[in-house]
């Protein structure tokens, strides 16, 4: 069994998400598809579910990278490690089984994420949660 201090060098290395609730969102309606269908190892099934795995878990070393600007060399590759490793199940599910109807999802996903990225690195996501603020303030006024 590997001690508390391994299991943090080891997943300080990989750059995984660590977004448990958005992991149970993407999981689950594959997990709940496939039972209901019974085609557990299909490999369709298999590549598909590596490729938006790989595409989730890109997500978050690249905004890290975005973040500090180009700097963090890491980050900067395992957001090549993962999008590689999603593009060649993408690419195999197309080609080798033909399932051409993926490739809009799939450009359509990829340029809303480029886009949230892009928002957040300016800071100007208009759907990030920001403090309430009040609508009348006791400033300035007279008791």
């Amino acid at each position: 069994m590997a001690s508390i201090a391994a299991r943090r060098t080891l997943t300080s290395r990989i750059l995984i998400p660590r977004e448990h609730g958005a992991w149970a969102m993407l999981l689950m309606p594959y997990l709940i598809g496939t039972g209901v269908s019974g085609a557990w190892a299909a490999p369709q099934g298999l590549l598909f579910l590596s490729a938006a795995v790989c595409c989730f878990s890109a997500r978050y070393p690249l905004a890290l990278a975005i973040k500090q600007h180009g700097t963090a060399q890491r980050a900067i590759v395992w957001t090549a490690i993962y999008c590689a490793l999603a593009a060649s199940s993408g690419l195999t599910l197309l080609f080798a089984y033909g399932r051409w109807y993926v490739l809009p999802l799939a450009v359509v996903a990829l340029s809303l994420m480029a886009l949230q990225q892009a928002l957040r690195a300016d800071g100007a996501a208009p759907w990030s949660l920001q403090p309430a603020r009040p609508i009348s303030s006791r400033r300035g006024r007279k008791p």
